[in-house]
């Protein structure tokens, strides 16, 4: 069963949803309905306005009408406890058949032309969206698996938020950072073991093809069956004396011939002495095993 997701927009999308289902149910506007000593003219903080919700960078986001919310995913990191090695280890690599765990850094940043109210409202109404959420659920669209993620504000420096939206040359407004995690990007397929070599073997077989495998013929001529010979590159020795290969035709005494893949022809040298002797097959350099004996 697979384990993670693989877009990250899913993690974006859910947010922005949480965020504008609390637009439309906020209670904020009822708090005052009546603009409160101070207020500036022509503003009336007890009436609702029109809040975009959008995933784009706030340079991005305030080509959009009237007050923004920007949620705009500007740095990932690898979560620190989920990592598939460790760093230290000269020998590590990553486990590409783990999924990657991540932190994703979202900057939450409020726009608006017409009134610094507005700005703060809209920020108003998603802080307490997030902090009514701390756990997250995301469905990944394919086969409808949950992703539960944790969502925390990052206490960040003013300092380091300015150079953040220095970074972007944009003018500064209100913002701040959440963190969510952890995320997996979900691993992919292990790699299928590659099937395990068959491993030539060698077979005595008496030429009379009624009788039984063994590791032990007699006669000078008979027929060796097994597996991997081939022409060309195959060695055959009775103790230490090596046998000629032939192409073709019945071997004559002292010689040998491949006949198939499994089955090789040998003829004794006709001076050999009865004995029993050690038949070695290398198939490239390979010996094969287990060998066979020959009685003469």
């Amino acid at each position: 069963m697979a384990f993670g997701l693989l877009d990250l927009s899913i993690v974006t999308d859910q947010l922005i949803k949480l965020l504008r289902d609390s637009v439309n149910d906020s209670a904020l506007w009822r708090e005052e309905p009546t603009p409160p000593a101070g207020t500036p003219a022509g503003v009336n903080p007890g009436a609702p306005f029109s809040i975009a919700l959008t995933g784009l960078a706030p340079d991005a986001a305030r080509t959009l009408p009237g007050c923004q919310l920007s949620l705009y995913l500007f740095h990932i990191a690898p979560d620190k406890f989920y990592r598939s090695t460790p760093p230290h280890d000269p020998r590590a690599q990553t486990n590409a058949s783990q999924p990657l765990g991540l932190e994703l850094h979202y900057l939450l940043s409020a726009h608006s032309e017409n009134s610094y109210i507005e700005e703060q409202q809209a920020m108003s109404i998603a802080l307490k969206c997030f902090h009514e959420n701390p756990s997250v659920r995301a469905t990944v669209p394919g086969d409808g698996r949950e992703v539960k993620l944790t969502l925390s504000m990052e206490p960040e420096a003013s300092s380091a938020l300015g150079q953040l939206w220095q970074a972007v040359a944009t003018p500064m407004r209100l913002s701040v950072v959440y963190r969510v995690g952890v995320v997996f990007l979900e691993a992919g397929e292990p790699p299928k073991p590659a099937p395990l070599a068959r491993k030539p073997i060698l077979w005595a077989v008496a030429t009379d093809p009624a009788s039984l495998p063994s590791r032990q013929v007699t006669g000078p001529s008979v027929v060796l069956t097994g597996s991997g010979f081939v022409a060309g590159a195959t060695e055959v020795s009775l103790g230490d004396l090596g046998l000629r290969a032939v192409a073709d035709g019945d071997p004559a005494p002292g010689e040998f011939r491949v006949l198939d893949a499994s089955r090789l022809a040998l003829h004794a040298p006709a001076d050999l002495p009865s004995g029993r002797y050690l038949v070695r097959v290398r198939v490239r350099g390979v010996e094969l095993a287990p060998a066979a004996w020959l009685s003469l």
